[in-house]
């Protein structure tokens, strides 16, 4: 279960999620808009929290599943999947502001950025890690939801992350993240929250 840094002593609970959740989010992007450009080079936290799990929204009593880096290796072109949420560094993400309303979302373990494979502007593109190198494929924007949680739009595809699965909107462990069409009204593997920890 994931506790958000400033929540209480209690893990969350999936029943009562949601609105914790949305708090947590803004507190996250708060953070990221306070981090400097000379911070934005080093990997290193400097918000009060580790990283960023970034979760999609789940069915009621679902397990809480996260962005991950398949393998937990540090390896260029590695795949990310959704899995449970345990805690380890390559479930963690920093989000780094790099102009505007653009972000780099980067690997606490790895250091890499999350990134488009190849630059692709295809739907069902994975999603992996890849040394941070300033490409659009390598910078996202999120953007608020009605009903909660955002958005994260790659800007050079200007598609939806997506935590991909073929027989429904339902997010689902182990599933592929890619990018895809933004769809409307925004599917649960479409809508994401930053939990801080």
């Amino acid at each position: 279960m994931i506790t958000p840094v400033r929540g209480s002593s209690s893990p969350l609970r999936r029943r009562s999620v949601l609105p914790r959740l949305a708090g947590a989010a803004a507190l996250s992007l708060t953070a990221m808009a306070a981090l400097t450009p000379a911070a934005a080079a080093d990997p290193v936290p400097v918000a009060p929290y580790r990283g960023l799990a970034i979760q999609p929204r789940t069915a009621a009593n679902g397990p809480d599943l996260v962005l991950d880096v398949e393998g937990s290796t540090t390896e260029n072109g590695a795949r990310i999947r959704l899995q449970r949420y345990t805690g380890a560094d390559d479930q963690l993400w920093l989000a780094v502001p790099v102009g505007g309303e653009l972000f780099e979302i980067r690997n606490v373990h790895s250091h890499a950025c999350l990134d488009v494979r190849n630059n692709s502007n295809a739907d069902e593109a994975e999603l992996i890690q890849y040394g941070c190198h300033s490409g659009a494929n390598q910078r996202w924007k999120a953007v608020a939801v009605q009903g909660g949680g955002f958005r994260i739009i790659a800007a050079g595809s200007g598609k939806c992350m997506d935590g991909y699965n073929t027989a429904s909107d339902e997010p689902v462990e182990g599933a592929k993240v890619v990018q895809t069409t933004c769809a409307s009204p925004v599917p649960n593997d479409q809508r994401w929250t930053f939990v801080p920890v």
